[in-house]
């Protein structure tokens, strides 16, 4: 039974040890939570200079995979679309925070003789400044109404931030796991600010 019990535990630990992607998502959204999405159709809004990109031609696919997870169409063509959908990521930083950890020691006061009484007392007798250097990972998602838009309409739908703390400056391993992240939970009503943990499982060739 004890050996059964350490086992579980063992495994308990190892869970909870597992490395995840931590990102801290916000949206806004005039959609509801309840709003159908099935058989909506949406077009990705590709921004001029990116056409040729590789990564971004990845990135949109996993984009395009989560709404049509979700009954959506995609269409070539905004004129068809209910949503025109654009999203972007970029790299911040470097970043720099300072924390302080202090050391402590143990004083004591008495007074002599065959019957002394002592005090001791733990205080902390210096503090470490640690620098921490990191870099943000961000990815903003915007969904527009294409018929406001083209007529001058107000037209935003929904945006989302989602934001990823890191000692890498490097972003592109980044952008598949925030995606999943912006899309956890999609849509939420209202305004939402949210931690958002993923495990790292290593799927799509990205170790963030």
């Amino acid at each position: 039974m004890m050996r059964i019990f350490a086992f579980l535990l063992v495994l308990l630990c190892t869970a909870c040890a597992s490395p995840q992607f931590v990102a801290q998502v916000s949206s806004r959204s005039t959609l509801t939570a309840s709003a159908p999405l099935a058989g909506k159709r949406f077009v990705i809004e590709r921004k001029a200079g990116q056409e040729q990109s590789l990564a971004r031609q990845d990135y949109e696919a996993q984009v395009s995979a989560a709404l049509k997870q979700r009954g959506m169409v995609q269409v070539g063509d905004s004129r068809f679309a209910d949503w025109l959908v654009q999203f972007d990521y970029r790299l911040t930083g470097p970043l720099k925070s300072t924390t302080s950890t202090p050391f402590w020691g143990t004083v004591g006061i008495g007074t002599g003789g065959w019957h002394g009484v002592g005090i001791g007392m733990t205080i902390p007798i210096f503090q470490e400044m640690i620098a921490t250097t990191y870099f943000g990972r961000e990815l903003n998602l915007d969904i527009y109404d294409p018929r406001a838009l083209q007529s001058g309409q107000f037209a935003k739908l929904y945006e989302s931030r989602a934001l990823n703390a890191s000692p890498e400056n490097v972003l592109e391993p980044a952008v598949p796991w925030l995606i999943r992240a912006v899309f956890q939970e999609f849509p939420v009503a209202g305004n939402s600010r949210r931690e958002v943990r993923l495990p790292l499982t290593p799927p799509a060739g990205s170790q963030p």
